[in-house]
């Protein structure tokens, strides 16, 4: 918002100024007794929040074997990181904040298999993913394709054919790693 207002200043020069408001203060300002009686807890809360911060950090695999195949993250509040202890050594192997991805590239519609190790990182709230993958079966026309996570020692596995051309599946609250590693302040 505050870089809208720069881009816009001289064309509105009469508006000068920007500021926020706490939600406790809005809070307090509420004719609902019930709302303004909470002010203090939601203060409280945010006060705690920031002056206790810490990440989870969840060592994760996942498997493909397929033509393609991909992780994404479907929690907001988490997200993807390489794991410097087992970089990557492929070309046609991506990481990116919310998803790890094989294209298939060099697989010439072949299966292959590829390992990747990566890191979530998060509040410790479990986590939401999705796994696709490409076709179920190999160049012999056997139905042995997959892909499959592993997350906080748990198995997540997406086999056999599902509606759509992404063959995904979906995994709801995946546990992670519930010691926090604290940010110093």
């Amino acid at each position: 918002m505050f870089q809208d207002w720069v881009k816009t200043h001289r064309q509105q020069p009469s508006v000068t100024s920007m500021q926020t408001t706490a939600l406790w203060d809005v809070m307090r300002a509420s004719p609902d007794t019930e709302v303004s009686n909470r002010a203090r807890d939601v203060e409280n809360a945010y006060l705690w929040i920031v002056s206790h911060p810490s990440r989870h950090l969840t060592k994760c695999r996942l498997d493909i074997y397929s033509d393609w195949g991909e992780i994404r993250l479907l929690t907001p509040s988490a997200f993807i990181r390489q794991d410097l202890h087992s970089p990557v050594q492929r070309s046609d192997v991506g990481i990116g904040s919310s998803s790890v991805y094989w294209t298939g590239k060099n697989s010439e519609n072949h299966h292959q298999r590829v390992t990747v190790d990566f890191i979530i990182e998060n509040d410790g709230g479990p986590v939401d993913i999705e796994l696709s993958r490409g076709a179920d079966g190999d160049q012999r026309g056997v139905a042995n394709g997959s892909c499959e996570v592993v997350i906080y020692n748990r198995r997540y596995i997406n086999r056999g054919t599902t509606a759509g051309c992404r063959n995904s599946q979906y995994f709801y609250q995946c546990e992670v790693n519930p010691a926090a590693w604290t940010i110093g302040l």
